[in-house]
């Protein structure tokens, strides 16, 4: 079972202390996927993924579509990925 986060640049910061909690009251073998926009300014665990759904922010109201468009195909993927990934 994989874990989705989706998130935006401005709760990067969240990401550190979540990735630490989930690991210790959960599970470093836990696969977690995060999707965001723009690249992440530090490391996350080798069981955090992150893939970039944009390279910018979308408004509000476009921002639920952004989000459909990266759901999809991982109904379909493996655990290797989902659409497109950086770094």
């Amino acid at each position: 079972m994989r874990t989705f986060v989706p998130t935006c640049d401005r709760y990067y910061f969240f990401l550190r202390p979540f990735a630490y909690l989930h690991n210790v009251f959960w599970s470093e073998e836990q696969e977690v996927i995060v999707a965001g926009y723009g690249p992440l300014p530090f490391e996350l665990p080798e069981n955090f993924k992150f893939y970039s759904i944009d390279r910018e922010m979308y408004p509000v109201q476009r921002g639920v579509m952004a989000s459909f468009g990266f759901f999809q195909p991982c109904q379909t993927l493996s655990s290797s990925g989902c659409w497109r990934t950086t770094g």
